[in-house]
């Protein structure tokens, strides 16, 4: 089995959407993030988004590698950190996130609005991380990670931004149009 380029490519482009309308309650303090209720609403809907999305690309990645798919998404990330695609410290850190996701989308009784918003910040450096730390995938993801993490809150991108993104997707043999 190959890797898919256009499904890579789409579930790629959705989790950098969805990064870039999170990324302004990263810079909220826990007293703004709560003055408003919808926050708390759409902070959970992005991450649930965010993390399932890359849980897909993680099956997708090690399956089209020839492995059997992993046993659940805990193991997704694990595996993409022991195929090298990711470093394994990363992987570890973002295999809990595999379990934020399914409260999330099982909308588990006691989901507490303070980690939600503590996750915020830990999902969008760690998953820019997981494009910027490949070695096999996403080699040439780097420059995302500081271009992401140092936008103001504007969603925004220049033509300059929107540049770069479509210049390293290109050299992972995708695009954004």
């Amino acid at each position: 089995m190959n890797i898919d380029k256009v499904l890579v490519k789409r579930k790629f482009s959705l989790i950098i959407s969805d990064m870039l309308r999170l990324k302004p309650m990263a810079k909220l303090t826990i007293k703004e993030y709560r003055a408003e209720f919808e926050n708390e609403i759409l902070a959970e809907r992005y991450l649930e988004r965010i993390i399932g999305r890359t849980i897909d690309v993680n099956y997708h990645s090690i399956a089209g590698l020839g492995n059997p798919p992993p046993k659940d998404y805990y193991e997704s990330f694990v595996e993409m950190g022991e195929l090298g695609i990711i470093s394994i410290a990363l992987a570890e850190k973002m295999a809990k996130a595999s379990g934020l996701r399914n409260r999330l989308a099982h909308e588990y009784n006691g989901i507490d609005e303070k980690k939600v918003f503590e996750s915020i910040k830990i999902c969008l450096e760690g998953f820019a991380r997981i494009y910027a730390s490949g070695k096999q995938l996403f080699k040439e993801s780097s420059a995302l990670v500081p271009w992401l993490m140092s936008r103001e809150s504007s969603l925004t991108v220049s033509v300059p931004e929107f540049t770069l993104i479509n210049k390293g997707l290109k050299k992972w043999g995708l695009s954004l149009f």
